[in-house]
């Protein structure tokens, strides 16, 4: 039978390789930039693009589903429980939840021109 503190370190050691392995997927690798379009919104509603990727973070645009592609590389964040997308739209980047943006796989198709 191991000793309490032979236990108690392995515990300690279990503890950090769990804290380092969620780290280390709290943001991902940085690829080509690529487009993306809006989903999973209700009918009228819009998705708020945040200043930071945060709720309580200042509102910069509003996107809806159906409208313009917007750009991405991939680039996430972990905040809580929301994984958020880092993209790059009319106002500028900002940051949503990347449940609510679907991977564009045709852009000459699925990407109305932008007007002024």
């Amino acid at each position: 039978m191991k000793s309490p503190k032979i236990l108690l370190v392995l515990a300690m050691a279990a503890c950090l390789a769990a804290a380092l392995s969620v780290s280390i997927k709290a943001e991902t690798v940085i690829d080509e930039p690529k487009e993306y379009k809006v989903v999973g919104l209700a009918k009228g509603k819009t998705l708020q693009v945040k200043k930071e990727a945060d709720p309580a973070s200042e509102v910069i645009e509003e996107l809806h589903m159906g409208g313009y592609c917007v750009t991405s590389n991939g680039e996430t964040k972990l905040n809580g429980k929301i994984e958020w997308m880092k993209i790059f739209a009319m106002q500028g980047e900002g940051w949503v939840p990347k449940k609510n943006m679907k991977l564009v796989t045709d852009p000459e198709k699925e990407c109305p021109p932008v007007s002024d």
